[in-house]
């Protein structure tokens, strides 16, 4: 469990949690958002924040709630070539290849993977402080120089094996990463699906392979 003080600007987190993971958890500061004039913390499986009334607990909880809950608009970019961000396009040609095959193999090899995670994230966290920060609060006049940032711990890539399944499709993904490439295969009820989908879909597991400790799913209590 990790735990933030809104009056102190300090945090705590579980050692124990840390030690059981192939990754440190992440960093998120935060600048000017409400009263927090300058504040980090890092999330961990449970994440408690206290302090005073108008001390920024509110706006700490919705900034990540707001940050996390935008996973698909980050997703987007990997299969738009004119997007800016430093994926654009990327899953395009794998996506292609997975309806024609039924598989496709993706390199996420240890040289290159810390590259890709640190701009692949800094990208995200700038979009998110430009363009979606206020829409969150639904005031833009609040947030004139605000900014979030994301400082993602160490991490070492490991093995790992599962299946996305996906309800209203019926269509099952496999995916297998041996840490170094990440082999994607899908079963035949997914040969009907529209492009879009068969390569969102592929993004976003390709996402959560290169950024695991990020929890895409929240769920906050206020």
């Amino acid at each position: 469990m990790a735990s933030y003080n809104s009056a102190a600007a300090t945090q705590t987190s579980s050692l124990a949690s840390t030690l059981n993971k192939e990754h440190t958890e992440p960093t998120f500061h935060f600048k000017n958002i409400g009263p927090v004039k300058d504040a980090a913390m890092e999330l961990g499986d449970l994440t408690v924040i206290a302090g005073r009334n108008n001390t920024g607990k509110t706006y700490i909880a919705y900034t990540l709630y707001g940050f996390l809950k935008s996973f698909s608009g980050f997703v987007s970019p990997f299969i738009d070539p004119t997007d800016s961000l430093p994926h654009a396009g990327k899953m395009i040609r794998p996506s292609e290849q997975l309806l024609d095959s039924g598989q496709v193999k993706v390199s996420l090899d240890r040289e290159s993977i810390y590259k890709e995670r640190a701009s692949t994230i800094q990208a995200m966290a700038s979009l998110f402080s430009e363009n979606m920060l206020s829409d969150v609060f639904s005031s833009a006049t609040d947030f004139e120089g605000a900014s979030f940032d994301v400082r993602l711990g160490d991490w070492t890539p490991t093995p790992t094996r599962g299946v996305d399944g996906d309800i209203q499709s019926n269509a099952t993904l496999s995916y297998e990463y041996d840490g170094s490439d990440l082999a994607i295969s899908m079963d035949r009820k997914g040969i009907n699906m529209p492009f879009y989908e068969v390569a969102s879909r592929l993004s976003a597991l390709y996402m959560r392979c290169l950024l695991p400790e990020m929890p895409f799913n929240p769920f906050v209590l206020s």
